[in-house]
């Protein structure tokens, strides 16, 4: 070791020593500050700060002290800590002149709004002018108007979700108050779960300036660093800095623009919006007030949300944990209310212990312990001690509320402390109510009592209608909650806890909620912070509450380095020499494919795994063009049926069967991968033939080597269910050999999601609800399309790529296609394809994936990794020579192909549904994924060029990118060629053998398939005597048909077969030559359209065209404007043409043949033969 300190470390020690000798000099020139721990040079008490609870902290080191009022130093930053209610209103309200300031945060002078919002601002006239205008609308004599609201989204939201997902409480009650915070702010009604306008006022005001002003942000330390230029490694800040303001432009200017509509149509609700907005028309320097309403509004919900939240959570938290005293005020309750109503306001003064419950509740754990600061505009001196002019003061409400001396045992849960004679003690020295929610001074929070209402309202319905219970394990014992608290720089709630919220006995909760469940308003908003998950990991999880200057992440970042070090570590931090995943040329190139291929729309998400970012992911999204035929954008949050890109959730959910040890004890007998299904499914499982049969694995149906094409035609909805369309294989003909050949079959999905219900007694659905969506907050993500209707976020999808979508009338806009499966029918193909989802939601999918199965940010275990592998790896050869030089052959896994790009591995999987395409791709070597959704039927080739250039951006940048899309114009125009080149009808086609009315008189069955009951056209028939069934009258008048025979030439003989499938609602048989027929495949939706009320209105069929494809082409024809009444059904066909051979030989039947099994893959095989022989399906004739 060196014995001489050199010339460098003389100058840091003697600079260390001028500061501190200065810093000594002028304290000596006042009375001394509060008590403190001794501090070191420079960085003052920061190392000596604990990284958790600083609340506490305070309260323990005020009592060491011996003094109610304490001070600490960081990094030169002067904090008066006061932990006495006595001082703080001594202080912070008899002197309020003094300490009514905030202090001064740069991040918000890099974001542009530290002069904006009045939380924010110094005591000024600007902040007395924005405060002036929100008391006027929130004073406490409006407290009626706004508390009814609040009664309104209990009733109709937060008991109904309650009722329906008690498991989700915690998102239930997020989603409730910030619904009430957008309703009483703008009057809009908050749909259920993805609501834009409450994601984008949590990220631009609850995250944005929330986080803006914590100190995960070094600016806040070392305010010279805004002057950084924006492209010095470490000035991540800044581009955060202007994503927050987009932000805050947009929650400022959109729900601002929606009530201005609502106000033109005469549909406005009254809210501070609304009434200000009234208030302010005839004001001469109107432009001004409409820039502050704006901003006033804007903060509301940062006001309300966060601490109200918390509030409530810990409510259910303390009726959880304290089951005597939950019982005693549902007594009361019972009492003053009734068994069969709910309670209301007029209730309220009538229920003393319930509000004692809620006063005991903020003084137990207080949402804001540590208070937010108030900052000293002068010099101060108080009972001799020095407060600087510039300090940061902060009013402990923990240690007031916790005050040994005022409440005895403070660490008791124990609401009889208020309670004097069966009355609430009114007169109380320290209200907790006025502590905890109002605060102190002129920066008192004006809304305290409508958050109260809030809370009153929401916690007497609550235990009015539940109990709460302890969660149970699996041998039903209770599991005990922790009593802990998590707190932020400025929030306090209850760690994560379970419980169950299950009605109580005698209570009929259905018919207390009867008339009061509005789809409208019952929502789940548990995804609020889905809108803020490409915020990086270091912000959210910095102080959520606006100015917490001295958080427990600066704590724990100082107490490990050195301020030199803090420095260094800025200038220093490494940054990708590029992030951009969509770069802007991209970007361009992509909106001009949408013009290109005239489509809808387009949801674009890339995922990149790298440890330079700074929560270890970036994710970037494209948005392009419409959602739906009202013209609303597409965005991150619009929700797509993703067809069988489903497939992945369904092998992943085997994989967790196979991976449950439980499950394995409780069968006795181990489930594998190899685990044939006549063991899993017996008598019901049995297939075209014993060696499929008795050979047929999990993985065989996983991997599309039973031998069994498509057969989707068969698919509909069953009484018994999937164990009925099981029972049902046996009668579907194989196209390839058993394990010898790809063939790619839905139904097999379909079979294997019945493992959960057979082994578990639990819907697939909400086993994949359980182990995927939840774990990963897939909170836009459903099998329900009532569910996903009803968010208001689901795209339409687009039949036509042809129409003009800005023009509406009949014949020029193209057809909207309403998703092929309504209501109660999702279970039919869930396995195979029924996932709804977002491209946010996906984003957290693909990442998952990327992390071989672990939680991208908390690192927990979803899906084991092995399960993530088996999947994944090739079992089946899917496409033996590649279609492109630079890709490779294909194999199938287990709900993906695997093969290579440019020499890059990858595993991918589409889908296609009825107006929507997907594609999900990832590069597992290259940790990249992509994700493609379009509500565009014809949005493929779209979609495909998209990724390339995408992938050929971050993978390949030192190579030309591939020009994908022209290869794929060739494509589709030789498609579209080859298609006008299908044998044409004969000029002198033989009759068949039999008259052709007589298949109207007769019926014919598959046993999978079910029963056809052709009907003959009879204007298609000339010199023929027609005799058929008397139902055919009314079919071939009912609007379906009369549509179809619209586009349908009557000079060939036809015939209209009913036939409700899955994916068709009717056949149209044209005759070709003597016993062959052409068959086009229809799904037409007036039925549904008439059952769900559409077409009420005439101008509800102008969005509406004709989409059918004929057995000659497969362009897509639309009714000419001058049809008849019929416009507004949608006939669409889903396949190519079909041929009909009717049989006639010694058993007559209906043999259908060209493809109409659905024949995907590789070297598979038509029937051969003639007759019964050469039929791919065969309908026998019964009747």
């Amino acid at each position: 070791m060196a014995m001489f300190l050199g010339l460098r470390d003389v100058l840091v020690l003697c600079l260390c020593v001028v500061v501190h000798l200065g810093y000594r000099r002028r304290q000596r020139r006042h009375p001394p500050l509060p008590p403190s721990l001794p501090q070191w040079p420079i960085v003052g008490n920061a190392f000596q700060l604990p990284p958790s609870a600083l609340h506490v902290y305070y309260k323990e080191l005020g009592q060491k002290l011996g003094s109610k009022i304490i001070h600490v130093d960081v990094f030169g930053n002067t904090f008066i800590i006061i932990n006495d209610v006595r001082i703080a209103s001594d202080l912070l309200e008899k002197r309020s002149a003094i300490y009514s300031s905030r202090p001064h945060v740069p991040m918000l002078d890099v974001v542009g709004t530290s002069a904006e919002f009045f939380s924010f601002l110094p005591y000024s006239e600007q902040w007395r002018n924005q405060r002036r205008m929100f008391v006027q609308y929130f004073s406490e004599k409006n407290l009626p108007r706004e508390s009814e609201k609040a009664l309104e989204m209990t009733r109709k939201a937060l008991l109904p979700n309650l009722y329906q997902t008690p498991q989700d409480f915690n998102d239930h009650c997020t989603g409730f108050v910030g619904a009430v915070a957008i309703s009483i702010t703008y009057g809009l009604p908050v749909r259920r779960r993805s609501d834009p306008l409450v994601h984008l006022s949590e990220e631009a005001i609850v995250k944005g300036l929330s986080v803006s002003a914590s100190p995960g942000y070094l600016v806040n330390l070392f305010p010279f660093l805004k002057y950084l230029p924006d492209w010095t490694p470490g000035a991540q800040f800044k581009r955060d800095a202007r994503r927050f303001r987009e932000n805050l432009d947009r929650v400022m200017e959109e729900p601002y623009r929606a009530v201005q509509r609502k106000i033109s149509e005469g549909e406005c609700t009254t809210s501070f919006m609304s009434a200000t907005l009234e208030a302010s028309r005839d004001n001469p320097d109107f432009d001004a007030q409409e820039f502050q309403m704006k901003k006033v509004a804007a903060q509301v919900f940062g006001a309300a949300f966060e601490t109200t939240t918390a509030a409530l959570k810990t409510f259910i938290f303390s009726m959880l944990t304290h089951p005597k005293n939950q019982r005693k005020a549902q007594e009361e309750i019972d009492a003053v209310v009734g068994k069969d109503c709910l309670p209301d306001f007029s209730h309220r003064e009538h229920l003393p212990y319930l509000n004692a419950v809620l006063k005991e509740t903020f003084r137990w754990n207080p949402t804001v312990p540590t208070g937010v600061p108030h900052f000293t505009t002068e010099d101060d001196e108080y009972a001799g001690y020095h407060i600087p002019k510039g300090s940061m003061v902060f009013p402990n409400t923990y240690a007031m509320l916790h005050d040994e001396d005022v409440f005895p045992r403070p660490e008791e849960f124990n609401p009889d402390r208020f309670i004097k004679n069966g009355t609430l003690v009114k007169d109380l020295a320290l209200d907790p109510f006025v502590v905890a929610t109002f605060g102190f001074g002129r920066r008192a929070c004006p809304g305290g009592h409508i958050a109260l209402s809030t809370l009153y309202i929401a916690a007497a319905s609550i235990l009015s209608a539940f109990d709460i219970l302890p969660e149970v394990d699996e041998n039903n014992h209770p599991i005990e909650a922790k009593h802990e608290f998590f707190a932020t720089a400025i929030v306090s709630e209850p760690v994560p806890f379970r419980c169950r919220i299950i009605p109580r006995k005698g209570k009929d909760i259905e018919g207390l909620l009867s008339g009061n469940i509005s789809l409208e308003f019952v929502y789940c908003l548990s995804n609020l912070s889905s809108g803020t998950r490409d915020i990086v990991a270091e912000l959210t999880t910095a102080a959520r509450g606006p100015l917490a200057l001295i958080g427990d992440s600066m704590v724990a970042f100082t107490s490990t380095i050195t301020v030199l070090g803090l420095i260094s570590l800025l200038f220093l931090r490494a940054e990708s020499k590029s992030n951009k995943l969509i770069t802007p040329a991209t970007d361009a190139y992509i909106n001009s494919l949408l013009e290109r291929w005239n489509s809808s729309g387009l949801s674009i998400a890339v995922v990149r795994q790298d440890p330079s970012a700074p929560n270890g992911w970036y994710h970037e999204f494209g948005s392009y063009g419409i959602a739906n035929a009202q013209g609303d954008p597409v965005t991150p949050d619009t929700v797509f049926a993703i067809a069988s890109n489903s497939k992945l959730f369904l092998a992943c959910s085997v994989g967790l069967l196979i991976d449950n040890s439980t499950l394995q004890d409780e069968r006795g007998k181990e489930l594998k991968w190899t685990t044939k299904a006549k063991d899993v499914y017996g008598d019901i499982w049995k297939l075209w033939d014993e060696e499929s049969t008795g050979g047929t694995s999990l993985q065989d149906m996983l991997s599309h080597r039973t031998g069994l094409p498509r057969h989707d035609y068969s698919g509909v909805a069953r009484k018994g269910g999937v164990a009925e369309m099981i029972s049902t294989l046996r009668h579907l003909r194989p196209s390839a050999e058993f394990r010898q050949s790809f063939q790619y079959n839905n139904l097999m999905y379909e079979s294997l999601s019945y493992l959960p219900p057979l082994l578990l007694n639990q819907t697939f659905e909400s086993y994949v609800d359980e182990h995927i969506f939840k774990p990963l907050n897939m909170t836009s993500s459903t099998y329900s399309v009532a569910e996903a209707e009803s968010w208001g976020t689901f795209a339409d999808g687009f039949q036509d790529h042809l129409r003009d979508l800005t023009r509406g009338i009949n014949g020029t806009k193209r057809a909207t296609v309403p998703y092929i499966f309504r209501p109660g029918q999702e279970n039919i193909w869930a396995g195979a394809g029924g996932v709804l989802t977002s491209a946010r939601d996906l984003v957290m999918w693909v990442s998952m994936l990327l992390n071989k199965g672990n939680h991208p940010y908390t690192g927990q275990q979803v899906i084991p990794a092995h399960v993530i592998e088996h999947v994944a790896t090739g079992i089946t050869v899917a496409e033996g020579k590649a279609s492109y030089p630079e890709l490779s052959p294909k194999v199938y896994g287990a709900g993906q192909f695997r093969y290579s790009y440019r020499g890059r591995e990858l595993i991918e999987h589409g889908g296609n549904n009825p107006g929507y395409k997907t594609q999900v791709v990832r590069f597992p070597n290259d940790n990249l994924a992509v994700v493609s959704l379009s509500n565009d039927a014809n949005g493929g080739w779209l979609m495909e060029s998209a990724k390339w250039r995408i992938i050929d951006d971050v993978l390949f940048r030192d190579q030309e990118p591939i020009d994908w899309n022209t290869r794929y114009e060739e494509v589709w125009a030789n498609f579209t060629r080859d298609a006008q080149l299908l044998t044409l009808r004969p000029s002198q086609p033989k009759p068949p053998a039999f008259p052709i009315h007589l298949l109207a008189q007769r019926t014919y069955k598959h046993p999978t398939y079910g029963s056809l009951q052709p009907c003959v056209v009879p204007s298609s028939l000339s010199n023929q005597t027609i005799e058929q069934r008397d139902e055919c009258t009314s079919l071939l008048d009912s609007l379906s048909v009369r549509r179809i025979l619209h586009e349908t030439d009557l000079t060939i003989p036809t015939l209209i077969i009913p036939w409700k499938r899955s994916f068709v609602s009717h056949l149209r048989l044209q005759h070709f030559d003597a016993n062959l027929f052409n068959v086009t495949v229809i799904w037409s939706n007036v039925e549904i359209r008439q059952k769900e009320g559409y077409g009420t209105r005439p101008s509800d069929f102008m969005n509406s065209g004709i989409a059918i494809q004929t057995d000659q082409t497969q362009a897509t024809l639309c009714t000419p404007s001058d049809a008849d009444e019929d416009d507004g059904d949608m006939l669409i066909n889903l396949d190519e043409h079909f041929e009909i051979e009717w049989v006639v030989d010694e058993e007559e039947g209906l043999a259908f043949k060209g493809g109409f099994w659905g024949m995907e893959g590789t070297d598979a095989k038509e029937p051969g033969g003639t007759g019964k022989e050469s039929a791919e399906v065969w309908f026998a004739r019964s009747a």
